[in-house]
């Protein structure tokens, strides 16, 4: 069984961090500060923790369903999270290797702020089209089969 209620709380809960680091993030003397940078090694964790659950726990049941039609929305949805993985390391690499560097705070706040819409719409994704398809697909296979 996919552990659904984990992963909306996962989703609550880097949407709340998404939520106070854009605050944080709007004022140059708070950027570097160590409750900001442990916030962000949270915000990374978390991402990081929601990926890897989906990876073993959702994407295998999709990809290996019966019906064509969930397994091109498990193959959509997995391509799309490997690209925002993609991203986001590119993002971590260049702003937060060993504690946040910024040098350029205008640049560090649009691209993260890039980063927050980008997470923020693939989360809505997630509970709008892959959560129910997960949920469906359960009640399915729940489902008794009838005796002729």
């Amino acid at each position: 069984m996919i552990p659904l209620d984990e992963l909306n709380k996962q989703n609550q809960k880097t949407a709340e961090l998404c939520r106070i680091l854009a605050v944080l993030i709007e004022d140059r003397s708070l950027c570097e500060t160590g409750v900001t940078c442990e916030l962000f090694e949270r915000f990374a964790e978390s991402v990081r923790e929601h990926f890897n659950l989906q990876d073993k726990t959702l994407y295998p049941k999709l990809l290996n369903h019966k019906d064509k039609s969930v397994n091109g929305v498990g193959l959509r949805c997995l391509n799309g999270s490997k690209e925002i993985k993609r991203i986001f390391k590119s993002y971590m690499n260049k702003w937060c290797r060993k504690g946040l560097h910024v040098r350029n705070h205008e640049r560090f706040v649009a691209e993260t702020k890039d980063i927050f819409r980008l997470l923020t719409e693939r989360m809505q994704t997630e509970v709008e089209l892959l959560y129910p398809l997960v949920r469906s697909v359960e009640a399915n296979e729940r489902k008794p089969v009838a005796m002729v």
